[in-house]
């Protein structure tokens, strides 16, 4: 098992107070990030087909979705209800190689679910990850 444990970016920035936003982008950034990770470990050991996705967002009442960056089209009118969530799921190596947005796009709809029923478009999750894996 891997775990690694990160606060909000978006609670060090100036503009905003700490505990008032959620951006849109950097949960795509953060569980790719992951999500390869682990993949190239998992070359490591033999036999390795599938790595189990475990992921839990809390402090998130009260937070506004927004986009720090101004790149995508969100307006902090959606905002969170529920405190936590935890994501679940399991993707083969193959997946994350060959579909990573697709795998992306099912575990992290729920998160963005709890903003108001706001729906992650598949464009903004091939977006970031292109971006990501451009290492911009």
């Amino acid at each position: 098992m891997l775990y690694t444990v990160r606060g909000y970016t978006e609670d060090s920035l100036e503009r905003y107070a700490p505990g008032a936003v959620f951006d849109v982008t950097l949960p795509v950034w953060r569980v790719a990030e992951a999500l390869l990770f682990a993949r190239r470990m998992a070359e490591a050991f033999e036999g390795v087909d599938a790595i189990a996705i475990w992921c839990k967002f809390s402090g998130l009442a009260g937070r506004a979705l927004v986009s720090v960056t101004g790149d995508q089209p969100v307006f902090g009118d959606d905002v969170c209800r529920t405190p936590e969530i935890v994501l679940e799921g399991q993707a083969t190596l193959v997946q994350i190689d060959d579909t990573l947005v697709e795998v992306m796009q099912q575990l992290l709809s729920p998160l963005y679910e709890r903003f108001n029923f706001f729906r992650l478009e598949q464009r903004l999750v091939e977006g970031e990850t292109a971006k990501l894996l451009r290492g911009i």
